[in-house]
């Protein structure tokens, strides 16, 4: 079905919600850090990924990875709160606030082996991994998406697709 003019503004005013709201999430993440283990949605799955089969769901990012994928190892020292169960990527704020628009246009998206591209919704036990550009980073951003997941959202349980978390190319998830 075509999507009307009316549709699109209400999916761009949807989404703009969903942005401000996680852009207010990571200020508040970046300030008080929590690492709480709560999956918070950033948007929908990109037009992009569902034409390549990627089933629509809400795409989530979750908190106790904020932290850790916008600051530096010795950012997080320094703050104390450090901690070696992370991997930190230096992103900014501004970096992991720009991780889902930057999704909507990926540089390349890679499909491990596991993937069955026959199947009318994709499933895999991997997912797949975005390249993409982030403002104000300039190096690439690996993006790994774990394809049809449950996840818990506040009370509820939900399937999803989640961003795991993000790494820089010289970086091994």
């Amino acid at each position: 079905p075509k999507v009307t003019d009316v549709e699109k503004r209400m999916q761009k005013e949807a989404q703009d919600d969903i942005s401000n709201r996680f852009a207010q999430i990571v200020d508040n993440e970046l300030a008080n850090p929590t690492f709480q283990t709560e999956s918070i949605v950033i948007g929908y799955t990109p037009d992009l990924l569902r034409k390549l089969g990627i089933p629509s769901l809400p795409m989530t990012f979750n908190r106790d990875h904020i932290y850790p994928c916008a600051k530096t190892e010795d950012e997080a020292k320094a703050e104390g709160h450090f901690s070696d169960d992370y991997h930190y990527h230096g992103l900014g704020a501004k970096g992991v606030k720009g991780i889902y628009e930057a999704l909507q246009d990926p540089i390349a998206i890679i499909s491990p082996k596991d993937v069955k591209s026959d199947e009318e919704r994709m499933r895999s036990t991997h997912g797949i991994v975005a390249i993409i550009k982030v403002p104000g980073n300039q190096k690439d951003l690996l993006l790994p998406v774990k394809i049809t997941v449950e996840s818990r959202l506040g009370s509820l349980r939900a399937e999803v697709n989640e961003l795991s978390s993000a790494y820089t190319r010289n970086v091994r998830p």
